[in-house]
């Protein structure tokens, strides 16, 4: 599982390794494991975040109040809110929301696995 955390602005691609903490990331890629990704503060700052695994589920922990423009997918699995959204349109494999007041982009896909998105 690689991990990617919202906490240092400044810092490049970096995936949190046992024993180690974690940074922003601002592109990523898996091939065989899944994906969390974990928010911080209220809004992403910076152009997009963009994270792809192929073979793993995608996990993603947003605060209370987050604003920004969610784009997941998933091409087998389900994709699961524990808190109410409003999308509008056939519902499908994929969905494009505004978190909060909308904002930068932060898209997370993957195509063999589910996502699940929380607050938390």
């Amino acid at each position: 599982m690689s991990r990617f955390i919202d906490e240092l602005p400044n810092s490049r691609n970096r995936f949190d390794r046992p024993g180690e903490r974690a940074y922003v990331a601002r592109c990523g890629e898996n091939t065989n494991g899944g994906v969390e990704i974990e928010l911080a503060g209220s809004e992403w700052v910076g152009e997009s975040m963009n994270v792809e695994t192929t073979n793993g589920r995608v996990e993603i922990r947003v605060p209370e109040n987050y604003s920004a423009r969610l784009e997941t997918a998933t091409t087998n699995g389900d994709i699961r809110f524990d808190f109410p959204v409003m999308v509008q349109g056939k519902l499908d494999d994929r969905v494009s929301i505004d978190l909060g007041d909308g904002g930068n982009r932060i898209r997370a896909v993957t195509t063999n696995g589910g996502v699940r998105v929380r607050r938390g």
